[in-house]
């Protein structure tokens, strides 16, 4: 951040230091009902094709004699959780760990089927970002929704990686 100061007014710094912890407030209702629209139809998506993501949980050979296009699955999966992740990211900043959290948490509730993990995931997400940000409205603080996000999911991951099923399952 150190040389942009250097161009930049000091309003446009302190956007851009905002935009890195990650503001829900900042959006427009453009920027919301857009983000709403691709959300939606992405998570449709994503939902229809759950059974795919079910059958490639047992390996691509399997996957691929299900008549699973694997590549093109994978490509299309990319796309759209590329198109959600930019999408938010440019509008709202960054909020870390939401991503993170949330689907392993709904893994631990309602296992591996995708077709309840699916929305699970995305209906965690949603409240985590929720009480986030509500905790980031309390008594007038200005913690960004970022910084509450990583105090909570930054010793979640840290767990998750040094665990005991962790370390199981990596040897």
């Amino acid at each position: 951040m150190q040389p942009i100061q250097y161009f930049v007014t000091d309003v446009g710094l302190s956007s851009a230091l905002i935009w890195n912890f990650g503001d829900l407030g900042r959006a427009t209702y453009q920027e919301d009902l857009m983000m709403f629209i691709v959300v939606s139809i992405s998570s449709i998506i994503f939902f229809l094709l759950s059974w795919k993501y079910n059958a490639l949980l047992s390996g691509d050979n399997v996957a691929k004699s299900l008549g699973i296009n694997v590549s093109l699955l994978r490509f299309i999966s990319l796309l759209l959780a590329s198109l959600i992740t930019a999408l938010c990211v440019s509008f709202l900043g960054i909020i870390g760990f939401v991503g993170l959290i949330c689907p392993h948490i709904c893994k631990k509730i309602v296992g591996h089927d995708h077709r309840y993990l699916i929305p699970s995931s995305l209906l965690c997400g949603s409240l985590l970002l929720l009480i986030s940000d509500t905790f980031s409205r309390i008594n007038g603080s200005s913690l960004p929704v970022g910084a509450i996000t990583s105090l909570i999911g930054a010793p979640f991951f840290l767990y998750m990686i040094f665990s005991k099923e962790s370390i199981n399952a990596r040897n």
